[in-house]
Parts: structure tokens; sequence; C-alpha cells
């Protein structure tokens, strides 16, 4: 009806801009993968001025992975809308595509700090945060958002992430559970959760968490090493050994290749094997 609505007033004033903008928002609520640029082209055109234009246009870009193209429109917007909290916003979603973390933090808590009653910039805020490393800050966004929305698995993600940063293994694993349940594709979800279960020294279960996780990913070199643990865990020796030389083949920096020998050394002392496990700590 609300297309229909908005394709009547087009009928009436085909100049009026913030018609073609309805239009557009409602074509994308009845099916998310519909094609909107044209209309929002066209309310552009009849009003250049048109801020909310540029910010949806902003949106509807960062949903198709044209984040830079997305940060041109959003700057037009924020012109046009200073002090908008949307604006700041998908900054700061725009921000963390870009892994520029810090930059979608600042974004994050000034539209947070605009409106505190949008309840998307907790979420945002919460990711944002924690890919600062602020664990705290991000518990404490993330739990305002889950209060009003508990169907959320992405907050649900970054809700184990904090957890697990400030080292509450099980409920990292009761959040990431909840996640996992609501949405099966989330590879950093069992990512944390088989992390949290090494801690657990749950090492099976680790396992099957992490080889899920790679799946996604088996050429990073984190996870490779990652899953090595999860065996080390599981007491599977041998299978770890292997592991850790499979990681070893994906290391790109000293770091890497000293987490490498740290991990293989515990493993070798377990093993037994002394004089290669000294080699390692060497190493």
């Amino acid at each position: 009806r609300a297309l229909e609505a908005f394709q009547a007033a087009i009928a009436a004033n085909p100049e009026f801009a913030a018609a073609y903008l309805g239009r557009a928002r409602a074509r994308l609520a009845l099916d998310a993968k519909a094609d909107i640029l044209p209309d929002l082209d066209l309310a552009l055109e009849k009003d250049p001025n048109h801020g909310e234009a540029y910010q949806v246009y902003a949106q509807y870009l960062l949903d198709q992975g044209e984040t830079q193209a997305a940060l041109e429109k959003l700057r037009q917007a924020e012109q046009l809308m200073p002090g908008s909290p949307l604006v700041y916003l998908y900054q700061a979603q725009i921000y963390l595509a870009l892994g520029e973390g810090e930059a979608a933090l600042e974004a994050a808590r000034k539209a947070n700090e605009l409106d505190q009653t949008l309840l998307d910039s907790y979420r945002v805020r919460a990711q944002a945060a924690a890919a600062n490393g602020e664990a705290r800050e991000a518990l404490e966004a993330v739990e305002v958002f889950l209060t009003y929305e508990e169907n959320d698995p992405s907050a649900w993600l970054v809700y184990g992430q904090a957890l697990y940063a400030s080292e509450q293994y099980s409920e990292t694993v009761e959040a990431l559970t909840q996640a996992i349940q609501l949405e099966k594709n989330l590879p950093q979800a069992y990512r944390y959760r088989g992390l949290a279960l090494i801690e657990l020294e749950q090492g099976q279960k680790a396992v099957n968490d992490l080889f899920v996780a790679l799946q996604a990913d088996s050429q990073s070199f984190q996870l490779n090493l990652d899953f090595g643990r999860a065996l080390l865990t599981a007491n599977r020796l041998g299978d770890a050994l292997g592991q850790f030389n499979r990681a070893e083949n994906l290391a790109e920096s000293d770091a890497e290749q000293a987490q490498v020998h740290y991990w293989r050394a515990q493993t070798l002392e377990k093993v037994g094997n002394l004089p290669a496990a000294v080699k390692e700590w060497k190493a």
C-alpha cells in the first residue's frame, strides 16, 4: 500500500523528489535485493539538496559492499544534514567495513550521543568498541541493544566476543550458542566459541567449532593456528603437530612464526620429545 501511495504521488507531481525516495524505500522493504538506484538518482535529480536521499543512497551502497562510494554519498549527506545521528551511524558502519576501527568508534559514539533512542547505534558502537579492544564499552552497549532486540545474531556475536575479551568463558559459550541458533552461517561465532572452549579445556568441542570456522577461510593463518590449539587441548597431539606445520606455511611475519614455535614446543613437550621442544623454544 505504501508503494501504491508513492506511485500515486509521483503521478500527481513527477517533480516531487521525496516521492521517489519513498518509492525506493518501499521497494527495498518488499525485496531486499531490489535495485533502487534509479529512484534514488531521480530523487537527487529532482532535488540535489535532499540530504535524506544521500543518506539512503549511502546505506544502499554500503549494503552492496561499495564502501568508498557509500562514504562519498554520506559526506554529501553530512553537509546537508549536520548533526544527524543517522549520518554518524552509517559513517561508523562504513568505517567498520573499511577496517578503520578508531574512526568507526568515534562516529558510533557521536551517533549514540546525539540520539540515545537510536537502537542501532548501540549495536554498531559495540561492534566498533570490540574492534578497538574496548571490551567493557562493547559489553555495556550491546547489553542495551539486546534488552530491546533479542533476535539479532550479529549482536549476540559481538556480545560473545566482548565476553571472551573479558575472560568470561562460560558466558561466552552461552552468548555465541544463541548467535548460532539464530544464524548458522556465522564463522566468527564458531571461532570465538571454540576459543572459549579451549580455555574451558573442552578440547573436542573446541575442535568441532574451529573446524567449522576454518572451512570459511582455510587460508587464514590465525584460524589454522587456533585449530591446532584445539587439537592440542583435545590431546590429539599428532594431529596438532601436523596442524601447526600447516599454520607455519601460512605465516607471513616473525611474530606469526613465533606463535607457531610456541605452540609446537608445548605439543612436543606433551609428546615427550624434549630435545625437539627445546629447539622450538629457542626458535
